[in-house]
């Protein structure tokens, strides 16, 4: 059988469990275990390391639903290569405060709470995601570390809403690889 764009490789690192009639497939790893809903049938090649995705669905749809199957598809092959990469990988993402007086601390030694100043008149208090760990470097670098690509990526942009970077004098909070473009300010 040829490998093709709707076939995913499973690492030999990895263990999965697929459950056909409860539309689910199960990837388990040294480091965790992630979980899949299905809507569309998979066929499962356990000698030859593979999932083949197929275009059937668990359900009888309406005509609208059938013109979708292809993209449900592609998604589908796109979850379960996310996932397996997840299993075994742990994400992270790295931020860095620019400001004059711009820091980050822990509150009392806690890890899972963290206090921003900014620059406002008020504290800013930022709640840690559970299955994420925050490391701070220097008062001035975070760097989310977790196994969840989605959770790691949520957490840091919603710490970067806190300041987002403005355009005159980019101070605020970036990502560690983003550059701003600084705008021209008035001119007399």
């Amino acid at each position: 059988m040829r490998r093709s764009k709707d076939c995913v490789k499973i690492p030999s690192e990895v263990i999965v469990f697929y459950s056909n009639q409860k539309n689910k497939i199960v990837f388990k790893s040294i480091l965790t275990q992630k979980l899949l809903h299905l809507k569309i049938r998979i066929v499962l090649f356990k000698s030859k390391q593979l999932i083949k995705v197929l275009s059937i669905p668990f359900f009888i749809q309406s005509n609208s639903e059938k013109r979708e199957l292809k993209s449900i598809k592609g998604f589908t092959v796109a979850c379960i290569k996310q996932l397996l990469n997840e299993s075994f990988v742990e994400s992270n993402c790295s931020l860095k405060l620019v400001g004059v007086g711009y820091k980050v601390f822990y509150v009392n030694n806690y890890r899972d709470l963290l206090f921003f100043k900014l620059g406002c008149s008020h504290p800013i208090y930022f709640k840690v995601a559970f299955n994420c760990n925050v490391d701070i470097l220097k008062f001035v670098k975070l760097f989310i570390l977790g196994m969840s690509y989605d959770c790691v990526s949520q957490m840091g942009s919603l710490i970067r809403l806190l300041k987002k970077p403005e355009p005159y004098k980019g101070k605020g909070v970036l990502y560690s690889t983003e550059k701003i473009l600084l705008k021209e300010g008035k001119k007399i």
